[in-house]
């Protein structure tokens, strides 16, 4: 009797992804004699091989008898023929190996809230159709802008190996994750991660200018700014604090919903010399992590000038007070004198919207010198300067004419520095 002869090859299933494993059969004509029926296996891809051996034996009286086939990776679709030899007769089946999935992910892997990130996925090779391949995106916490359930799949088109989407977040208030995997021939992913992270504070910053307390009532105030570095999903607190009781502010300020920024006022106390204050601003009423800002308080009154700083009795000096910014209203300057012999108003008045105003200190004559002090005050702050009032001095002495012939008339002429404070000597004397 002759041996039996191969029949025929099946695989279950005839088409995989590569790195699958799958069963092959051989079918004989007949049953197996004893002894059974050696049958050598070959591929005509390595893609497709053969373990633990490339000999399946048919048992005695059987017609078949399975084997397992493993595929690997491959970068295309490929034909892979299996060929079952036996008795000089052999068989054959066509095994389709497709590229694999090959990973899914997040790129960014963290975002803030309101940002966009792309979600790419990657075969293992190219397809020369499109591949659908099926999405499970988990958002339990509500930080995508779009339903997870209408991000069911993804096409990656032939000829390519990967296929990139985005994925649009929300504004969360705390941090959120977003999970997806890739499903393809029968392979999932391990799942990609996105982090969907809450404003953080980008910045605290002081308003321009000088803060002054002028008078009860009118106060230069100042505003400061905190800013997030992305929109607030909810009005989001942010508090506040200062190293200085010189400066008031508010415990706290809410950024509202959709907004990055958020202002508010500070308003300063009287100070007698300028004060740096550093003012700190966090998300957290611990102030672990925070960002500060200085602003700068001065005292209203900055400077008293005088024209000059000596003067002859029974002259006027002017005198200039400066403030240390413009005031919104007017703001009066009390003045003052420690001697009779140069006085001055009791005040002067800083208009509105400037920032200096002047006065006359008037002096008196009198025959010996004398210092006086001229000092301006303004909320405990007072600038002084001194001024020295002299005597009369001879200014010019001119005659008229200055050339004239024995028996003539001539008049001299005596100039003081200064009024006399009543009749005054002056010494004359001749050459001739």
């Amino acid at each position: 009797l002759n041996p039996p002869a191969v029949a025929a090859v099946a695989l279950s299933p005839s088409t995989v992804t590569g790195g699958a494993n799958l069963t092959g059969t051989v079918l004989l004509k007949g049953p197996a004699p004893a002894g059974g029926v050696a049958v050598t296996l070959s591929s005509s891809d390595p893609a497709a091989t053969f373990s633990p051996s490339s000999v399946v034996t048919v048992a005695q009286n059987q017609l078949s008898a399975a084997f397992p086939i493993a595929t690997s990776a491959v970068a295309a679709k490929t034909t892979a023929r299996i060929t079952a030899s036996a008795n000089s007769t052999s068989a054959f089946a066509d095994l389709v190996i497709n590229p694999a999935l090959g990973a899914i992910a997040f790129s960014p892997t963290s975002v803030k809230g309101g940002a966009t990130a792309t979600l790419s996925v990657s075969l293992t090779g190219v397809q020369s159709s499109d591949t659908q391949i099926t999405l499970t995106v988990s958002d339990p916490s509500h930080a995508l802008q779009t339903d997870p359930a209408t991000l069911t799949s993804i096409t990656i088109p032939k000829n390519t190996m990967s296929k990139s989407i985005s994925i649009a977040t929300a504004p969360v208030a705390s941090q959120a994750t977003i999970t997806a995997t890739a499903t393809y021939g029968g392979t999932t992913t391990s799942a990609a991660t996105l982090l969907v992270n809450p404003p953080a504070l980008a910045s605290l910053s002081a308003g321009a200018g000088t803060l002054v307390w002028w008078d009860p009532g009118v106060v230069g105030t100042g505003l400061g700014t905190v800013t997030l570095d992305a929109p607030a999903a909810s009005a989001t607190v942010v508090y506040l604090s200062s190293d200085n009781s010189a400066l008031a502010l508010p415990a706290s300020i809410s950024v509202p919903s959709g907004c990055k920024t958020a202002s508010f006022v500070v308003t300063p106390a009287a100070v007698v010399s300028a004060v740096t204050v550093t003012v700190s601003a966090s998300l957290t009423p611990d102030f672990a992590v925070m960002k500060t800002a200085t602003f700068q308080l001065k005292p209203a009154l900055q400077n008293l000038t005088l024209s000059g700083t000596q003067a002859v009795g029974g002259t006027t000096v002017h005198g200039t007070v400066s403030l240390s910014a413009a005031p919104p209203s007017n703001v009066v300057i009390a003045l003052s004198s420690d001697s009779s012999r140069g006085t001055v108003d009791p005040s002067v008045t800083v208009s509105a919207g400037q920032t200096t105003a002047t006065f006359n200190v008037v002096t008196v004559a009198a025959s010996a010198p004398a210092t006086v002090n001229v000092s301006a005050t303004k909320n405990g702050v007072t600038k002084s300067v001194a001024l020295a009032v002299t005597a009369p001095t001879l200014s010019a002495f001119t005659l008229n004419p200055s050339t004239a012939s024995s028996g003539d008339t001539v008049t001299g002429t005596i100039t003081l520095g200064g009024a006399a404070l009543g009749d005054t000597a002056v010494a004359m004397a001749s050459a001739d």
